[in-house]
């Protein structure tokens, strides 16, 4: 066995960032000062009084917060945060480091860089599994470097006041070092309230001087030198490329390139739902994907854009499948740079044949309905529940909206239900099995909404107008269904009478239905505290298919 050791120094701008960090620890912790109650500083090569933003000090000591650095994208942070720990941890006698991240796969990259360093921070960091498992990790005098999401400091009721204020319930006595590749908003008033200001700044502008990173560059009308141009593509290409693959932290896609079209498939779906169990997955590599497709795009045909193709296609076909579930929008490149990405990448994996919807979840097509129960079924008993998941929220989600056009009430509140869902699953509130049974149930509940209209002997038009006045339990309670039937078929009645061309933008016509429906409510006992509401709901469930009602008028 042959063992190696690989040793990495430090960037200038990591040596004084580490240092200043250190010093700006030292005087918000209270630990050590100098007579006069201050604690010297070191020079800076970029003061953040040169970006026209406040430093630390003029911070008091012992305030808990020990600043921020920020340092551009591609300049090694997480070795920085390595550096800082074993120097802190020598400097203030073995204190406990605890890094906090907001994302599992972030977690995981910095605890490997961390695990690899474990000579220069003396100990061997630690991963919480747990809520309880943090607490015990913490519930030490003082040492160990700790490793946890900010989302086990959410009590279990949910997130009320944001993370911020848990974390500092949580930690009183904490001080704390923020580090971001960004700068912090001007009207985010949460960050410099937890960390205070900013301890060192390394801008792009410098990056790019000392050749950490490449300029920000325009794809549109080949401005410049383009041989220049195509270098700084190959470099933010790279750059892209390794926030992409890190993505895929503790994934085998390595295999995929050697393998068959089949195993290919297979692979790719294992890797959609492993993007899809990401913190934010879905959006983070529909963004970065975008931008290394862009870069590429304008790379080629340099030598080190050709020798990543197969992994960009890799990345594609994934992105292709991810899209698909994306109702928002369609998440597409523009069509010269996906022509000239289709010219070198895998064709059999970027068709439309293999990134539709169905064959991406592994499922085959429903022939008539997504209600069908052998549809529900096969869908629950998905080995990927990530992806089942994505399958039913975009089919629930098309199916609501075409119900929109038609019932007002109905979709109003199948929205709600299927967001909810959502929303109880994002929490963390219940977990992927658990909101995909959640969705079963709301496909059986659309199920039995359109039997409905014929069980009530009910035309469409005629049952929207019924939901639009049941939609309130003390009617229901004082009419019973019955009566609200007989009333619905009478206010449509009376509105389609009464409706003329272009009613919607004439008021006079407005007031007149108005004053109908009021009536009509009253007439058959409607809740007289609730009439105004169904009026006006009844009209907007009039306008909503006023086409129609003009039709029959």
């Amino acid at each position: 066995m042959t063992v190696t050791t690989i040793k990495k120094l430090a960037a200038y701008h990591q040596y004084y960032a580490v240092n200043k960090a250190v010093v700006s620890t030292l005087r918000a912790s209270g630990y050590l000062m100098n007579k006069n109650g201050t604690v010297h500083g070191l020079k800076v090569m970029e003061s953040p009084e040169s970006y026209g933003l406040t430093s630390v000090d003029a911070q008091p000591a012992g305030d808990r917060k020990g600043g921020v650095v920020w340092h551009t994208q591609g300049s090694g942070k997480s070795l920085s945060m390595v550096f800082f720990t074993g120097k802190i941890v020598l400097t203030m006698d073995n204190p406990t480091i605890l890094v906090i991240t907001d994302r599992n796969d972030l977690d995981d990259q910095l605890f490997d860089t961390f695990a690899a360093s474990k000579q220069l921070l003396r100990q061997d960091p630690v991963q919480a599994e747990s809520r309880d498992h943090l607490k015990e990790l913490l519930n030490v005098a003082s040492g160990g470097v700790v490793f946890t999401t900010i989302q086990k400091f959410q009590p279990e009721e949910g997130n009320v006041y944001g993370f911020a204020k848990y974390t500092r319930d949580a930690l009183p006595n904490a001080t704390y070092l923020g580090f971001t590749g960004t700068p912090i908003e001007k009207t985010d008033v949460n960050t410099p309230a937890v960390f205070g200001n900013y301890v060192d700044v390394y801008g792009i502008a410098q990056a790019v001087e000392d050749g950490a990173t490449v300029k920000i560059y325009s794809d549109s009308g080949g401005k410049g030198d383009p041989a220049v141009l195509q270098e700084q593509a190959v470099q933010l290409m790279h750059e892209k490329r390794e926030i992409v693959s890190q993505m895929f932290h503790g994934f085998p896609y390595d295999l995929y390139y050697a393998a068959d079209t089949s195993t290919k498939l297979s692979l790719i779906l294992a890797a959609q739902e492993h993007i899809l169990g990401l913190e934010n997955g879905k959006k983070r590599y529909i963004d970065e994907v975008t931008a290394l497709s862009r870069a590429f795009a304008i790379a080629i045909p340099h030598e080190q854009a050709m020798a990543i193709k197969d992994e960009v296609s890799f990345y594609q076909a994934i992105k292709a499948r991810l899209v698909k579930f994306d109702s928002t929008g369609t998440g597409k490149t523009d069509d010269e740079i996906e022509t000239a990405i289709r010219q070198v990448i895998d064709q059999a994996l970027v068709t439309e044949q293999v990134i539709d919807v169905f064959d991406a979840a592994g499922i085959k097509k429903p022939d008539i309905s997504i209600l069908s129960e052998e549809f529900l079924l096969e869908v629950q008993n998905m080995e990927h529940k990530n992806i089942a998941l994505e399958v039913l929220k975009k089919l629930l989600n098309d199916e609501i909206k075409a119900r929109v056009k038609k019932n007002l009430v109905q979709s109003r509140s199948l929205m709600e239900m299927l967001e909810g869902s959502i929303k109880k699953y994002h929490n963390k509130v219940i977990t992927a099995a658990e909101v995909i049974r959640e969705l079963i149930e709301l496909s059986k509940e659309i199920k039995r909404m359109d039997k409905e209209p014929q069980e009530m002997d009910l035309s469409e038009c005629e049952y929207a107008f019924y939901t639009a006045i049941a939609d309130n339990e003390s009617a229901r309670e004082l009419m019973q269904k019955e009566k609200l039937r007989e009333l619905a078929v009478v206010l449509f009645e009376k509105v389609k009478q009464n409706a003329s061309i272009d009613w919607t933008i004439k008021e006079s016509v407005r007031a007149k239905l108005k004053v109908i429906v009021k009536r009509t409510l009253r007439h058959y006992g409607y809740p007289p505290d609730m009439q105004a509401l169904a009026t006006e709901t009844v009209l907007k469930q009039a306008e909503l298919i006023a086409d129609v009602i003009t039709r029959m008028g």
